[in-house]
């Protein structure tokens, strides 16, 4: 059995582990236009380092900017997801997901909306306010990383 040190400096080097090697970021894309001029949009939480088992975080526009004509969560049962629009012309959606054995997909949500200014005025950023790994371990703040704008998908 290990002594009290021992248990210590197993934590703090985990710990240390876990703020120096793991990160986790939230990366808008959005893709071309469809013929109705709907754009799709996709907010991925891409893990480094890390298992994710949890997050929760914001999608943020300019109010007005955007109609949301569509909103989805990736299926497959790997794990529940949550998102609340219920902000959106305030130019936010609220999302969440959480799974015991880490997700098989990095997409959070996928919304179809359509512009009402030009998109380049319209910056869309996703960012993360708490997720933790597999086990619970909440990442640190510092960890988690927003992507400033959007990229477009091929």
């Amino acid at each position: 059995m290990p002594t009290a040190l021992a248990r210590t400096t197993l934590i703090l080097a985990g710990t240390f582990l876990l703020q120096t090697t793991v990160r986790v970021q939230a990366v808008v894309e959005v893709g071309a236009a469809s013929a109705d001029g709907s754009l799709p949009v996709a907010v991925r939480v891409t893990p480094t380092g890390v298992t994710l088992g949890s997050y929760q975080g914001t999608l943020r526009f300019a109010p007005g900017s955007l109609r949301l004509v569509q909103l989805t969560t990736p299926r497959g049962g790997d794990a529940t997801r949550l998102l609340n629009a219920a902000d959106s012309a305030s130019g936010v959606v609220r999302f969440a997901g959480y799974t015991v054995g880490g997700f098989r997909h990095d997409t959070v949500l996928t919304l179809r909306v359509r512009p009402t200014r030009p998109l380049g005025s319209t910056p869309l950023l996703a960012t993360l306010e708490v997720a933790a790994d597999s086990a619970g371990t909440r990442i640190p703040r510092d960890r988690l990383l927003p992507l400033s704008g959007a990229r477009s998908r091929p």
